[in-house]
Protein backbone atom coordinates (compact mmCIF):
# COMPACT_ATOMS: atom_id res chain seq x y z
CA UNK A 1 0.00 0.00 0.00
CA UNK A 2 1.58 3.35 -1.06
CA UNK A 3 1.94 5.77 2.30
CA UNK A 4 1.76 9.26 1.96
CA UNK A 5 4.16 11.13 4.25
CA UNK A 6 2.80 15.03 4.95
CA UNK A 7 5.47 17.40 6.01
CA UNK A 8 4.55 21.42 6.14
CA UNK A 9 7.60 23.65 5.87
CA UNK A 10 7.98 26.94 7.70
CA UNK A 11 11.07 28.67 9.45
CA UNK A 12 12.83 25.00 9.92
CA UNK A 13 16.40 25.27 8.38
CA UNK A 14 18.08 24.51 11.18
CA UNK A 15 16.37 21.28 11.66
CA UNK A 16 14.89 20.12 8.34
CA UNK A 17 18.06 18.21 7.30
CA UNK A 18 17.48 15.74 9.97
CA UNK A 19 14.34 15.52 9.10
CA UNK A 20 14.66 15.22 5.67
CA UNK A 21 17.64 12.52 5.57
CA UNK A 22 14.86 10.01 8.36
CA UNK A 23 12.10 10.67 5.57
CA UNK A 24 13.96 9.55 2.19
CA UNK A 25 16.08 7.27 3.96
CA UNK A 26 12.99 5.01 4.93
CA UNK A 27 13.07 1.28 4.21
CA UNK A 28 9.63 0.93 3.16
CA UNK A 29 9.58 1.69 -0.76
CA UNK A 30 6.02 2.88 -1.79
CA UNK A 31 5.95 6.48 -0.33
CA UNK A 32 5.27 9.47 -1.68
CA UNK A 33 6.17 12.88 -0.17
CA UNK A 34 4.14 15.77 0.05
CA UNK A 35 6.26 18.41 1.19
CA UNK A 36 4.35 22.32 2.04
CA UNK A 37 5.98 25.19 1.46
CA UNK A 38 4.03 27.83 3.71
CA UNK A 39 5.81 30.39 2.20
CA UNK A 40 8.94 30.31 4.60
CA UNK A 41 11.16 32.68 4.94
CA UNK A 42 14.36 30.98 5.40
CA UNK A 43 16.81 28.10 3.51
CA UNK A 44 14.38 25.52 4.75
CA UNK A 45 12.99 24.14 0.76
CA UNK A 46 16.74 24.84 -0.12
CA UNK A 47 18.18 22.55 2.65
CA UNK A 48 15.20 19.92 1.61
CA UNK A 49 16.14 19.88 -2.31
CA UNK A 50 20.28 19.36 -0.79
CA UNK A 51 19.28 16.27 1.11
CA UNK A 52 17.02 15.15 -1.67
CA UNK A 53 20.20 15.33 -3.63
CA UNK A 54 21.29 12.84 -1.77
CA UNK A 55 18.65 10.39 -1.99
CA UNK A 56 18.18 9.82 -6.29
CA UNK A 57 16.30 6.86 -5.81
CA UNK A 58 13.59 8.76 -4.12
CA UNK A 59 13.77 11.94 -6.27
CA UNK A 60 10.70 10.50 -8.54
CA UNK A 61 8.43 10.07 -5.31
CA UNK A 62 9.20 14.00 -3.71
CA UNK A 63 6.18 16.76 -4.70
CA UNK A 64 6.93 20.40 -3.04
CA UNK A 65 3.95 22.63 -2.94
CA UNK A 66 4.56 26.06 -2.56
CA UNK A 67 2.08 28.51 -1.17
CA UNK A 68 1.31 31.56 -2.90
CA UNK A 69 1.39 33.30 0.44
CA UNK A 70 1.64 31.81 4.12
CA UNK A 71 -1.62 30.67 4.90
CA UNK A 72 -0.73 28.83 8.63
CA UNK A 73 0.02 25.04 9.69
CA UNK A 74 -3.67 24.24 9.23
CA UNK A 75 -3.92 25.01 5.77
CA UNK A 76 -0.20 23.61 5.19
CA UNK A 77 -1.74 20.31 6.30
CA UNK A 78 -5.11 20.76 4.51
CA UNK A 79 -2.77 21.64 1.32
CA UNK A 80 -0.84 17.68 1.78
CA UNK A 81 -4.04 16.21 2.01
CA UNK A 82 -5.35 17.05 -1.33
CA UNK A 83 -2.56 16.23 -3.02
CA UNK A 84 -2.03 12.94 -1.02
CA UNK A 85 -2.96 9.72 -3.35
CA UNK A 86 -1.99 6.80 -0.88
CA UNK A 87 -4.40 4.86 0.66
CA UNK A 88 -2.59 5.32 3.93
CA UNK A 89 -1.11 8.72 5.44
CA UNK A 90 1.27 9.98 7.95
CA UNK A 91 1.90 13.33 9.01
CA UNK A 92 5.50 14.40 10.07
CA UNK A 93 6.71 17.98 11.60
CA UNK A 94 9.65 19.28 9.59
CA UNK A 95 11.50 20.20 12.90
CA UNK A 96 10.95 15.90 14.19
CA UNK A 97 12.20 12.95 12.52
CA UNK A 98 11.16 8.74 12.24
CA UNK A 99 12.93 6.30 13.21
CA UNK A 100 14.19 4.07 9.72
CA UNK A 101 11.55 1.71 9.72
CA UNK A 102 8.81 3.84 10.98
CA UNK A 103 6.83 3.46 8.19
CA UNK A 104 7.08 -0.34 7.95
CA UNK A 105 6.52 -1.27 11.07
CA UNK A 106 3.41 0.77 10.95
CA UNK A 107 2.09 -0.65 7.74
CA UNK A 108 2.76 -4.01 9.39
CA UNK A 109 0.38 -3.31 12.08
CA UNK A 110 -2.57 -1.96 10.52
CA UNK A 111 -2.32 -4.74 7.59
CA UNK A 112 -1.99 -7.38 10.90
CA UNK A 113 -4.90 -5.57 12.71
CA UNK A 114 -7.27 -4.13 10.33
CA UNK A 115 -7.21 -1.00 12.11
CA UNK A 116 -8.06 2.57 10.88
CA UNK A 117 -5.56 4.19 13.06
CA UNK A 118 -1.85 2.99 14.30
CA UNK A 119 -0.31 4.76 17.43
CA UNK A 120 3.07 4.31 17.82
CA UNK A 121 5.50 5.10 20.76
CA UNK A 122 7.41 8.34 20.27
CA UNK A 123 10.48 9.46 22.19
CA UNK A 124 10.67 13.75 22.84
CA UNK A 125 14.90 14.81 22.39
CA UNK A 126 16.12 18.20 23.13
CA UNK A 127 19.86 18.70 21.16
CA UNK A 128 20.34 15.38 20.36
CA UNK A 129 19.31 14.04 23.43
CA UNK A 130 16.44 11.44 24.51
CA UNK A 131 14.67 12.86 27.38
CA UNK A 132 11.62 10.59 27.92
CA UNK A 133 9.64 7.74 26.07
CA UNK A 134 6.22 8.01 25.35
CA UNK A 135 3.97 4.69 24.68
CA UNK A 136 0.66 4.75 23.38
CA UNK A 137 -2.34 4.77 25.55
CA UNK A 138 -4.18 1.68 26.14
CA UNK A 139 -7.50 2.94 26.74
CA UNK A 140 -10.61 1.76 24.66
CA UNK A 141 -11.41 3.66 21.94
CA UNK A 142 -14.66 4.96 23.52
CA UNK A 143 -12.07 5.90 26.81
CA UNK A 144 -9.35 7.57 24.86
CA UNK A 145 -12.12 10.10 23.32
CA UNK A 146 -13.08 10.74 26.34
CA UNK A 147 -9.74 10.96 27.55
CA UNK A 148 -8.73 13.72 24.40
CA UNK A 149 -12.13 15.48 24.99
CA UNK A 150 -11.39 16.52 28.66
CA UNK A 151 -8.08 18.06 27.15
CA UNK A 152 -4.70 17.69 28.79
CA UNK A 153 -4.84 14.06 29.27
CA UNK A 154 -3.52 12.06 26.66
CA UNK A 155 -1.85 12.99 23.28
CA UNK A 156 -3.41 13.93 20.85
CA UNK A 157 -1.33 15.09 17.96
CA UNK A 158 -1.41 13.68 14.25
CA UNK A 159 1.91 13.12 14.08
CA UNK A 160 3.28 9.76 15.44
CA UNK A 161 0.38 8.53 13.72
CA UNK A 162 -0.61 5.92 10.31
CA UNK A 163 -3.90 6.68 9.56
CA UNK A 164 -6.11 4.89 6.23
CA UNK A 165 -7.00 7.90 3.70
CA UNK A 166 -10.64 6.43 3.81
CA UNK A 167 -11.38 7.57 7.15
CA UNK A 168 -11.50 11.12 5.69
CA UNK A 169 -12.79 10.30 2.47
CA UNK A 170 -15.56 8.74 3.76
CA UNK A 171 -16.25 11.56 6.79
CA UNK A 172 -15.09 14.17 5.18
CA UNK A 173 -13.06 15.42 7.65
CA UNK A 174 -10.47 17.74 6.86
CA UNK A 175 -7.98 20.78 8.33
CA UNK A 176 -9.45 23.91 8.19
CA UNK A 177 -7.42 27.05 7.16
CA UNK A 178 -7.38 29.51 9.98
CA UNK A 179 -7.27 26.64 12.70
CA UNK A 180 -3.47 26.41 13.45
CA UNK A 181 -3.53 26.23 17.41
CA UNK A 182 -4.97 22.69 18.35
CA UNK A 183 -5.46 21.92 14.68
CA UNK A 184 -4.60 17.94 15.69
CA UNK A 185 -6.54 18.11 18.83
CA UNK A 186 -9.94 19.16 16.32
CA UNK A 187 -8.68 16.64 13.87
CA UNK A 188 -8.57 13.56 16.17
CA UNK A 189 -10.93 14.38 18.44
CA UNK A 190 -13.85 14.17 15.25
CA UNK A 191 -11.94 11.35 13.66
CA UNK A 192 -11.56 9.17 16.34
CA UNK A 193 -15.91 9.45 16.75
CA UNK A 194 -15.29 7.05 13.64
CA UNK A 195 -12.18 5.00 14.08
CA UNK A 196 -10.96 2.02 15.62
CA UNK A 197 -6.98 2.55 16.80
CA UNK A 198 -4.23 0.01 17.50
CA UNK A 199 -1.10 0.67 19.18
CA UNK A 200 2.54 -0.40 19.15
CA UNK A 201 5.59 0.36 21.44
CA UNK A 202 8.17 0.46 19.20
CA UNK A 203 9.70 4.14 19.16
CA UNK A 204 9.06 5.12 15.72
CA UNK A 205 8.62 9.33 15.99
CA UNK A 206 10.97 11.63 17.67
CA UNK A 207 9.31 14.73 18.84
CA UNK A 208 11.58 17.81 18.93
CA UNK A 209 10.59 19.15 22.79
CA UNK A 210 10.52 23.30 22.96
CA UNK A 211 10.28 24.75 26.16
CA UNK A 212 7.43 27.17 25.11
CA UNK A 213 5.32 26.72 28.58
CA UNK A 214 2.64 24.60 28.99
CA UNK A 215 -0.45 25.26 27.31
CA UNK A 216 -2.58 26.91 29.13
CA UNK A 217 0.30 29.48 30.12
CA UNK A 218 1.21 30.29 26.72
CA UNK A 219 -2.31 30.59 25.16
CA UNK A 220 -2.96 34.52 24.32
CA UNK A 221 -5.77 36.44 22.72
CA UNK A 222 -3.52 36.08 19.19
CA UNK A 223 -4.32 32.46 19.20
CA UNK A 224 -7.23 32.14 21.18
CA UNK A 225 -9.24 32.50 18.39
CA UNK A 226 -7.91 29.67 16.78
CA UNK A 227 -8.12 27.73 19.75
CA UNK A 228 -11.98 28.69 20.18
CA UNK A 229 -12.54 27.74 16.31
CA UNK A 230 -10.89 24.22 17.35
CA UNK A 231 -12.90 23.56 19.99
CA UNK A 232 -15.70 24.54 17.95
CA UNK A 233 -15.66 22.08 15.19
CA UNK A 234 -15.16 19.08 17.44
CA UNK A 235 -18.42 20.08 19.55
CA UNK A 236 -20.64 20.60 16.67
CA UNK A 237 -19.46 17.38 15.14
CA UNK A 238 -19.77 15.33 18.54
CA UNK A 239 -22.89 16.90 19.25
CA UNK A 240 -24.05 16.18 15.55
CA UNK A 241 -22.93 12.12 15.44
CA UNK A 242 -22.73 11.26 19.01
CA UNK A 243 -26.68 10.26 19.42
CA UNK A 244 -26.46 8.07 22.46
CA UNK A 245 -25.18 10.94 24.09
CA UNK A 246 -21.90 8.97 24.86
CA UNK A 247 -19.55 11.91 25.32
CA UNK A 248 -21.58 14.81 26.51
CA UNK A 249 -19.82 15.11 29.54
CA UNK A 250 -16.62 14.78 28.15
CA UNK A 251 -17.02 17.52 26.11
CA UNK A 252 -18.71 19.35 28.52
CA UNK A 253 -15.35 19.06 31.06
CA UNK A 254 -13.32 20.38 28.21
CA UNK A 255 -15.63 23.47 27.51
CA UNK A 256 -14.72 24.41 30.96
CA UNK A 257 -11.23 24.48 30.47
CA UNK A 258 -12.31 26.56 27.15
CA UNK A 259 -13.88 29.14 28.69
CA UNK A 260 -11.28 29.20 31.66
CA UNK A 261 -9.10 30.17 29.06
CA UNK A 262 -11.02 32.04 27.14
CA UNK A 263 -11.01 34.17 30.76
CA UNK A 264 -8.09 34.60 30.96
CA UNK A 265 -7.36 35.91 27.47
CA UNK A 266 -10.44 38.65 28.23
CA UNK A 267 -13.38 37.30 26.25
CA UNK A 268 -16.69 37.03 28.15
CA UNK A 269 -19.26 34.17 27.98
CA UNK A 270 -21.39 35.26 25.37
CA UNK A 271 -18.18 35.35 22.52
CA UNK A 272 -17.10 32.05 23.28
CA UNK A 273 -20.49 30.32 22.62
CA UNK A 274 -20.59 31.79 19.60
CA UNK A 275 -17.71 29.32 18.29
CA UNK A 276 -18.27 26.39 20.65
CA UNK A 277 -21.99 26.67 22.62
CA UNK A 278 -22.08 25.99 26.11
CA UNK A 279 -22.11 22.96 28.07
CA UNK A 280 -25.14 21.02 28.19
CA UNK A 281 -25.66 19.71 31.77
CA UNK A 282 -27.21 22.12 34.47
CA UNK A 283 -23.64 21.91 36.78
CA UNK A 284 -21.99 23.07 33.94
CA UNK A 285 -24.18 25.73 33.06
CA UNK A 286 -24.13 26.91 36.66
CA UNK A 287 -20.20 26.90 36.78
CA UNK A 288 -20.14 29.17 33.87
CA UNK A 289 -22.50 31.75 35.56
CA UNK A 290 -19.16 32.54 37.72
CA UNK A 291 -17.68 32.94 34.81
CA UNK A 292 -16.23 37.13 34.92
CA UNK A 293 -12.55 37.89 34.54
CA UNK A 294 -12.42 38.35 38.81
CA UNK A 295 -13.55 34.63 38.72
CA UNK A 296 -11.27 33.06 36.17
CA UNK A 297 -9.02 31.44 38.81
CA UNK A 298 -12.29 29.74 40.18
CA UNK A 299 -13.77 28.32 36.68
CA UNK A 300 -10.45 27.00 35.92
CA UNK A 301 -10.15 24.87 39.97
CA UNK A 302 -13.78 23.79 39.11
CA UNK A 303 -11.98 22.18 35.68
CA UNK A 304 -9.38 20.47 36.97
CA UNK A 305 -11.23 18.76 40.09
CA UNK A 306 -13.97 18.01 37.82
CA UNK A 307 -11.52 16.51 35.68
CA UNK A 308 -9.64 14.71 38.16
CA UNK A 309 -12.64 12.88 39.36
CA UNK A 310 -14.10 11.96 35.61
CA UNK A 311 -10.06 10.33 35.22
CA UNK A 312 -10.34 8.76 38.49
CA UNK A 313 -13.87 7.66 38.39
CA UNK A 314 -14.77 7.12 34.61
CA UNK A 315 -11.62 6.88 33.22
CA UNK A 316 -10.19 4.79 35.80
CA UNK A 317 -6.82 6.79 35.39
CA UNK A 318 -4.80 7.80 38.54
Amino acid sequence: MKVSILVPIYGVEKFIRQCANSLFGQTYEDIEYILVDDCTPDNSVKVLEEVLADFPKRQAQVRIVHHEKNRGLGAARKTGMQEATGQLIMFVDSDDYIAPDCVSKMVERLTETGADIVDGAYATFSNDKILNTTEPCQLSDEQYLKAILIHNTVSHNVWGRLFRRALFDNTDISFVEGVNLAEDYAMMARILLKANRTCMNEVVYYYRYNDYGTFADGVSARHIESLLRAEGLVCSYIRKHDKEKTFSTALDIGLLNIYSLAIKTGLGIHETARYCGKPTSCFMRGCLLLAKPMHGKLIRWIYLLTKRCYKMFVLNLH
